[in-house]
C-alpha cells in the first residue's frame, strides 16, 4: 500500500466480514490486508461507531492557540520577523 487509508467500502467490508463471524486473521486473508489493519478498523468502528479515516494530510497550524489570542484578529495577515518569533518562544517554520 502506498499509504493512502483503505477505502470506506473495504473498511465496511471488514466490519461485516467480522460480524458475521470470522476471525481476525480470516478477515484479513479474506480482504488481503494486514491483521493489524484490521485490528486498527475493528477498534476505530467500535469506539466511534464510524469507519471513516481520519483526516489525512493537509496544512498543519504552527501556532497554537494561546499563541495566536496574543497577536489579536489580525495575526494571519501579519509578518512576524524571525526575531519577534525567537523572542517569544514561537516555533519556527521548518
Amino acid at each position: 500500500m502506498d499509504g493512502k487509508p483503505y477505502s470506506e467500502d473495504l473498511r465496511n467490508r471488514i466490519i461485516e466480514v467480522i460480524n458475521d463471524g470470522a476471525t481476525i486473521a480470516e478477515a484479513a486473508e479474506q480482504l488481503g490486508v494486514s491483521v493489524s489493519s484490521v485490528v486498527r478498523i475493528l477498534r476505530l468502528y467500535r469506539e466511534t461507531g464510524s469507519v471513516s479515516p481520519a483526516k489525512f494530510g493537509g496544512y498543519r497550524n504552527l501556532l497554537s492557540q494561546h499563541m495566536k489570542s496574543g497577536l489579536g484578529s489580525g495575526w494571519r495577515n501579519s509578518r512576524i520577523s524571525r526575531w519577534q518569533s525567537l523572542r517569544h518562544g514561537w516555533p519556527r517554520k521548518r
